[in-house]
């Protein structure tokens, strides 16, 4: 893997991709570390690079101390624990991710790991997922031309009564949800909520920036290329 200058910050999911998930132990209870995301986090540390712990459980602000305490004992530093996406995220490993190739919308997550019966909502990047953007860099100020092979995805599972939202690091500036809604009309999206946080009821969500983690293991099934990866935003 090559690497590039660290600028930015990497997302690191905690239940089921740094910490074994057991569903029956409810919230409170974290698992055991998952060693190879461990591993992978001490090298992004080592590199300089910025690490935070992308989890629902930031939505909740009484849980995460615990996860703060949890880190401690694992030999990690004080990380921040973040559930809100926003334009210095390079990359998130989640075991809820499904990973997309960057404008094509062509699945990098293997199909066997992908299941459309979820029990809560969908999230939907849209900044090379949705809509195209610039390889150099998105535009903070412009938002490209839909990217139609996902649009029809998206389309397709509103009409069959998904909850689908579009999961967005420009929802974190409350002034560009204006322009976010007036291009979901014009795409005949509209009926598609606008957030940047992650939360208990997101089921999943398809990202060009995500990388897939296969739940309990540490094992990446999509394409990793660089240590640190590049800037998504100019």
């Amino acid at each position: 893997m090559t690497t590039s200058s660290p600028s930015g910050w990497i997302g690191v999911d905690l239940d089921g991709t740094l910490a074994h998930y057991d569903p029956d132990r409810g919230i409170h209870h974290i698992g055991k570390p998952i060693e190879p995301m461990v591993f992978r986090i001490k090298q992004w540390l080592e590199a300089g690079v910025e690490v935070r712990i992308f989890t629902a459980r930031a939505s909740e602000e009484d849980l995460i101390p615990p996860v703060q305490t949890w880190l401690k004992q694992q030999g990690l530093p004080a990380l921040a624990v973040t559930n809100q996406k926003d334009f210095d995220l390079l990359q998130l490993w989640d075991d809820r991710v499904i990973q997309l190739e960057t404008n094509t919308a062509e699945l990098l997550t293997p199909k066997q790991h992908i299941t459309l019966d979820v029990s809560g909502w969908v999230g939907v990047e849209l900044d090379g997922t949705l809509a195209q953007i610039d390889p150099l860099g998105a535009s903070r100020e412009v938002i490209g031309d839909a990217i139609s092979k996902m649009r029809m995805r998206v389309q397709q599972w509103i009409m069959v009564g998904m909850d689908v939202r579009l999961f967005t690091a420009r929802a974190a500036d409350r002034k560009n949800i204006p322009a976010l809604k007036a291009w979901l009309k014009e795409n005949y999206l509209e009926g598609m909520k606008i957030t940047c946080e992650k939360d208990f009821a997101m089921s999943q969500f398809w990202d060009d920036v995500g990388v897939h983690v296969i739940s309990n293991t540490g094992e990446v099934t999509g394409r990793v290329n660089r240590l640190i990866p590049a800037r998504k935003y100019a």
